[in-house]
């Protein structure tokens, strides 16, 4: 099963506010992908996220507000588009 908006991503699941993210893997090298998620979201979106192998965990803290939970998820998504096309994007407006 496929999410449909991003080619890497073959599954996704939560569990109230934490959520599992598989990537599709590079069966070259495992973890790759994971890696790649991590770095870029970081340098490039100013977000610290926990990855196991090529599943990225998001786990928001439990007084995150609404707001700060979209800009997460929003900044994930772009650095997945980012991934699946080569570009780059900003970080999410505060």
């Amino acid at each position: 099963m496929r999410s449909g908006k991003h080619r890497m991503l073959p599954i996704s699941a939560n569990a109230g506010l934490a959520a599992g993210i598989d990537l599709d893997p590079d069966l070259s090298e495992p973890g790759r992908r994971g890696y790649e998620v991590l770095t870029r979201a970081f340098a490039d979106e100013n977000l610290v996220l926990r990855v196991s192998g090529d599943t990225i965990a998001l786990a928001p803290a439990l007084v995150a507000s609404e707001a700060e939970i979209a800009c997460m998820v929003e900044g994930v998504d772009r650095v997945l588009q980012t991934l699946d096309s080569g570009g780059m994007r900003s970080f999410c407006a505060e």
